[in-house]
């Protein structure tokens, strides 16, 4: 398998309804550290690793989290810990941070609020939302796959013409629900902060995969990153609103809850653990 393709199945998820912008920046990054490889002739395994840097730095640069890259290069499309990958990784993922902290500046994807826990007792808690969360990103995954094969077999006029006849439906889908147009980081915001009843973060959780998967089915093409962590925060914000009503004082904001399930969506779908957790604890929003 070339280093292209072991990218292209490490990322078959790689598609947003209210698409993401991360995985076509991991695309990139991976093509072009893909094509460097090949203008220097370089053997398969150092190609797969300039593939990997590749990926690393777009994550790094777009959720301002230099260490989230190496993990999920790592984790993901190289799967190994080697300690020279490693190192080549790092300094991928180290170099794009410090260049989209240049240009961007050191702002998170996402400004939240500080939060803390309130009882030891949540620990438990938080295994039981590592299970809902991870099985919605699982289900999310699984309903992608089913509608774009639906939409496949459904479909009988002209490539070109298909993406115009889908998106009718999905807009039909945003009129009715319009918190799914764009990347959604303003909503998960708006979630987290406990600012949606219980009802409708699980409709805004139903839309957001139903949004997705149409626009994969007709032909669209965008980032499984958002997604998932969209899905995870709806899904846990509304599991802590659950937990927090009784008794309140026991557990901590539903917003905690919310953004551990980002986390735990992401794990649970891309099966990269240790890069759900760094992403987390190293994204800006989150370490204030």
């Amino acid at each position: 398998m070339s280093a292209v393709k072991a990218l292209a199945s490490a990322l078959t998820m790689e598609s947003g309804g209210s698409v993401g912008r991360e995985g076509p920046i991991v695309q990139i990054g991976s093509a072009l550290g893909s094509t460097l490889g090949r203008v220097a002739r370089l053997p398969e395994p150092r190609l797969r690793v300039l593939v990997a840097c590749g990926a690393a730095g777009g994550i790094a640069a777009t959720f301002n989290a230099p260490l989230a890259g190496p993990f999920f290069a790592m984790e993901v499309i190289l799967r190994d810990f080697a300690a020279e990958s490693f190192g080549a990784v790092v300094l991928a993922s180290v170099t794009a941070s410090v260049v989209g902290r240049a240009v961007f500046g050191n702002t998170p994807f996402l400004d939240l609020p500080p939060f803390g826990l309130a009882n030891t007792v949540e620990y438990l808690l938080f295994g039981v939302l590592g299970l809902v969360a991870g099985t919605c990103g699982v289900a999310f995954t699984r309903v992608l796959y089913l509608v774009e094969d639906v939409c496949d077999r459904l479909w009988r006029g002209p490539e070109w013409l298909r993406p115009a006849a889908g998106g009718v439906v999905l807009g039909g889908l945003l009129l009715v629900l319009p918190q799914m147009y764009g990347v959604g980081y303003p909503v998960l915001q708006n979630a987290v902060e406990g600012r949606y009843a219980l009802a409708f973060l699980l409709v805004l959780l139903v839309g957001k995969v139903l949004a997705t998967s149409l626009t994969i089915g007709i032909g669209g093409s965008g980032g499984v990153f958002a997604p998932l962590l969209f899905i995870g925060a709806m899904a846990g914000t509304a599991f802590g609103i659950v937990v927090h009503r009784s008794p309140p004082s026991v557990t901590a904001s539903p917003g905690v809850y919310g953004l551990i399930g980002m986390g735990a969506a992401f794990a649970g779908a891309a099966r990269a653990p240790i890069t759900a957790v760094i992403v987390r604890s190293n994204s800006p929003a989150s370490t204030r």
